[in-house]
């Protein structure tokens, strides 16, 4: 035997003999149950399930997409700062240990193809995870100074990633260099031959900064603000 009720404007067609009923309109299914109390039946919603539409969907892919995007490109990114942190560690103790073999030698080590450690310089590559050799070129700057260049080599997920740094024996440094530099040897003498001039001459050689006669450099000459006579001819320090 079948009914029709009206619930919430649906026209439906419902059998008493089930207890669990459903109402069906365009968007949504509604689920009743059927009570007897005394001589009427009653029909009481016992839930409203609502369902995502594909484009809903579709747009929930597309931002988790790109976070998870985003969260890979930012730990990867940190994961390799930390690696290039551990190789300029790991450079700055080859130099360390260049610098005392100078001053207990005279001259620096040569180590001029990349290896896996040293005895002199009591360097073993087999304690870094990600770097592997070094190589420590001894040559001289255009000055005539000794100087040391020390590479560091290593790799993290199939990238090649290396580490260099220069010091002359008079003690400019160029500092830890990065690809693309890390390789080119004249870039780190040109970095201490600018750190060397910077104090011989002051601030550019501008007359004031160390050099107006009183300071460490000659002034550039004195041709620029010297402070001896007011016109700069004898801001060539002492």
């Amino acid at each position: 035997m079948m009914f029709f009720i009206e619930t919430e404007k649906i026209i439906a067609g419902y059998f008493l003999n089930k207890n669990r009923k459903s109402l069906k309109n365009n968007k949504h299914v509604l689920y009743y149950i059927c009570e007897e109390d005394s001589m009427e039946k009653k029909w009481i919603k016992i839930s409203d399930k609502k369902a995502f539409t594909l484009v809903e969907l579709v747009i929930v892919i597309v931002i988790v997409g790109i976070l998870s995007t985003i969260s890979v490109t930012a730990y990867s990114s940190l994961s390799v700062k930390a690696i290039e942190a551990e190789g300029a560690s790991l450079v700055n103790f080859i130099v360390t240990n260049e610098v005392a073999y100078q001053i207990e030698n005279g001259t620096f080590f040569d180590v001029p193809s990349h290896t896996t450690q040293s005895d002199q310089l009591g360097v073993n590559m087999g304690i870094s995870k990600y770097f592997h050799t070094f190589k420590a070129t001894v040559s001289t700057d255009d000055e005539g100074v000794p100087f040391v260049f020390v590479v560091v080599k290593g790799n993290y997920k199939d990238k090649e990633i290396t580490l260099s740094f220069g010091r002359s024996s008079m003690g400019e440094s160029s500092g830890i260099l990065k690809d693309p530099d890390a390789n080119d040897e004249a870039t780190a003498k040109a970095i201490c031959k600018q750190h060397r001039e910077k104090y011989r001459y002051g601030n550019n050689g501008n007359g004031n900064d160390n050099g107006n006669g009183t300071g460490n450099g000659k002034g550039n000459n004195g041709n620029a603000n010297g402070l001896d006579n007011g016109n700069g001819n004898n801001g060539n320090g002492c």
